[in-house]
């Protein structure tokens, strides 16, 4: 820290030029300090994230194919550990969703998800899903290390139901009474950077049947 000492009167214009210079230093570290900032923030503002979400479906049921389920090789790691846990015979890769999102932005996406598993109702009763990834964000853990934080997940599903049936007056025809019910996955979470996560299970309309969801987010910082 540069200091000035009042020696006396007759020093007064040196004392006087000892503050402008020390007021410039002071100004010119603030400044140095706002940069710096600015640049990290600008660091930041570069930095997006690839994500992935896999939906994975685990039955005790042979493929169509007569075999075994296929999963990509990159989530053959992950499956082998699901299996000591969830010890299904079969598990599939049912679809991936991928986006993109910058540091500490939110990921939204809604659509139909009928043709990904179709409703045991039939097609005039579509399934919807909704996926929300909010405030992705690089942070440290307790050792220094680098993380990801998501401040919040949710995974969603809209499944319909039968509550019972109507008949038309003078009809012996009965139509189902179809009522929609949310099921899905909320949660926050932490993952390694590209690491493929287990975030959460779903059981389905189907017996002997869950939905597994793998979250997987890789750093792609713009050059």
């Amino acid at each position: 820290m540069f200091r000035c000492k009042r020696l006396g009167v007759v020093s007064l214009s040196v004392f006087a030029l000892c503050l402008i210079v020390s007021a410039g230093l002071v100004t010119a570290q603030e400044a140095s300090s706002s940069s710096g900032k600015q640049s990290a923030n600008a660091r930041r503002d570069d930095i997006n994230y690839d994500v992935q979400l896999y939906l994975l479906a685990a039955s005790n049921e042979q493929s169509e194919r007569g075999g075994a389920g296929v999963v990509p090789q990159s989530l053959e790691g992950v499956v082998r550990q699901l299996r000591t846990t969830l010890p299904f015979t079969n598990y599939r890769l049912v679809t991936t969703f991928l986006n993109r999102v910058r540091d500490t932005g939110t990921v939204e996406l809604k659509g139909v998800a009928s043709s990904l598993m179709p409703s045991q109702i039939g097609p005039s009763s579509p399934i919807f899903y909704d996926f929300n990834l909010v405030q992705v964000k690089m942070d440290l853990d307790s050792v220094g290390q680098p993380l990801i934080r998501i401040h919040r997940f949710r995974f969603g599903l809209r499944m319909p139901i039968i509550t019972g049936t109507t008949r038309v007056e003078g009809s012996d025809v009965g139509s189902p009474v179809i009522q929609y019910e949310p099921v899905g996955v909320n949660t926050e979470l932490s993952l390694r950077d590209g690491m493929p996560t287990v975030v959460g299970t779903m059981t389905t309309s189907r017996p002997g049947e869950s939905l597994i969801l793998l979250l997987s987010v890789k750093t792609n910082q713009a050059r």
